[in-house]
């Protein structure tokens, strides 16, 4: 895990130093379990100023009842979007992980 935030963090400091926008990788496992958040809150924490857009499966979305565990994702990357990536193969690839 430790792994994954600095490679969020270095993604974080390359899009803010040329002010582009950043699409953080699947929140699912965030979603699931609370130790994966601090992989995610890094990228806001080091890139304060540019877009940075949430990512969850439709699959996941599909399965919920409310939208509270998706504002959870977006408040951990401080957030106003999320994407829902709807390709059947990008859940597959990801649900190997």
């Amino acid at each position: 895990m430790q792994k994954r935030s600095g490679i969020n963090r270095q993604l974080a400091e390359v899009c803010a130093q040329k002010n582009i926008a950043l699409g953080v990788g699947s929140q699912r496992q965030a979603s699931e379990n609370d130790r994966y958040h601090r992989s995610f809150s890094i990228v806001r924490e080091t890139a304060l100023d540019i877009p940075i857009f949430g990512n969850i499966g439709a699959a996941e979305v599909a399965r919920l009842r409310d939208a509270s565990p998706i504002m959870k994702l977006i408040d951990l990357i401080s957030s106003g979007w999320v994407c829902s990536p709807s390709q059947p193969t990008a859940g597959t690839a990801s649900a190997g992980r």
